[in-house]
């Protein structure tokens, strides 16, 4: 079915006035389209248009947008292939019945801004954690449930909370390495002596930033090594002393460090994409992240590269991956609520044991450019089949 959008009254029409929208909002027939008016083609179910997927994301300068731009772009291509339309929003452009944002126009090759009924499905792509701590993302999260309007990627993880979800699961648990609040000098101290080699990791990081390797020396020396430098200790207290007070803003966590197996002198991390297929959750693709000038992380920003996935791939880990994504999808859905992706970080030991490291709900845009194909498609079946539309 077309639909037209007429900027200059913020009205939408159709050739047989469809209805548009979660909330159905009636469009105004018309016989002959203006030229100037937007025009899409979305799919047409018992006189209903659409689907409108809605992508909630942060105010970005001159009144437009922040985030994640290539895959906002991406999803909208292939949502409009599948006769959709998506609208990037902010949790400020909310009325009623309607939402204010931007759709791309390909054939002018720039984004426009409309005003659109309210959408079948929002896809929660905030980009930063501060902006999903304001009033206006509660608000807007309690408006599209009191509106029954699915609402998926409910949020940012944090470490702890995300480490006590998973360890309620039987299967996940023994892949966890031990972690701690860094609450007391103690207790940090205590659990340095009993693992002697820990990370420091800030609860609401990301991307591999802020990450220190803490280990214990000879004589209770201490190094901390980051991904630029390592500095020297004589004590846990001249340690302790210097960085209480970065560790206590940035809410830090301890994790048992991991010794990993090295694939040419260097570690490798597995990089596993999940989707949700409506019924389960499945892998999307999996990608391996080595480090190349420091052992601390295999973020490519860090330095990493990667290597292909073939190089590695068996049969037990094909099923491994395929069982940890399923359980670990499920988990975070019953506690959390529903999770259309996400990541997992994943490493193996010398001994022979594989661990999780991470999970992220909002995985930045993977480098292997066949799993991110994937993951447009996945991420467009996802959302026509939440809104009801196929």
């Amino acid at each position: 079915m077309n639909v037209f959008y007429d900027r200059q009254n913020n009205q939408w029409h159709s050739l047989d006035g469809a209805l548009l929208g979660s909330n159905l909002l009636p469009t105004m027939k018309v016989q002959k389209p203006d030229s100037s008016w937007l025009h899409f083609h979305l799919q047409i179910n018992n006189h209903f248009a659409g689907p409108i997927i809605g992508i909630l994301t942060s105010k970005g300068r001159k009144e437009s947008f922040a985030g994640n731009g290539p895959l906002f772009l991406s999803l909208q291509k292939e949502v409009q292939k599948n006769n959709g339309l998506t609208i990037i929003f902010t949790s400020d452009d909310i009325n009623e019945r309607s939402i204010s944002g931007f759709v791309f126009m390909q054939n002018q090759n720039k984004w426009v801004a409309v005003t659109a009924p309210l959408p079948h499905i929002v896809y929660n792509r905030i980009p930063f954690r501060r902006d999903e701590n304001t009033d206006s993302f509660r608000k807007a999260r309690a408006f599209f449930s009191k509106k029954e309007i699915p609402f998926f990627n409910p949020n940012f993880l944090n470490k702890d909370r995300l480490f006590e979800v998973l360890k309620t699961s039987n299967k996940i648990k023994p892949l966890l390495p031990e972690i701690i609040n860094i609450n007391m000098k103690d207790g940090l101290y205590q659990f340095l002596i009993k693992m002697q080699k820990i990370y420091l990791k800030p609860a609401n990081g990301a991307k591999g930033k802020g990450i220190y390797l803490l280990t214990m020396q000879e004589n209770d020396e201490l190094s901390l090594a980051g991904t630029n430098d390592t500095i020297s200790f004589t004590s846990f207290e001249q340690f302790w002393n210097e960085w209480k007070n970065m560790m206590g803003t940035y809410e830090y966590l301890a994790q048992k460090a991991i010794d990993p197996v090295l694939y040419n002198g260097f570690r490798y991390d597995f990089r596993v994409l999940a989707h949700f297929n409506g019924n389960n959750y499945e892998v999307t693709g999996v990608g391996i992240r080595q480090s190349q000038t420091q052992q601390i992380t295999t973020h490519i920003p860090h330095g990493g590269k990667l290597i292909p996935y073939e190089k590695f791939q068996t049969d037990y880990l094909d099923q491994f991956f395929k069982e940890i994504v399923s359980e670990i999808g499920n988990v975070l859905s019953k506690h959390l609520g529903v999770f259309g992706e996400f990541s997992i970080d994943t490493g193996l030991s010398k001994d022979g044991c594989y661990y999780i490291y991470e999970v992220n709900s909002k995985p930045m845009i993977f480098d292997e450019n066949e799993i991110e194909i994937k993951r447009i498609q996945r991420l467009t079946q996802l959302c026509l089949a939440l809104s009801g539309f196929k």
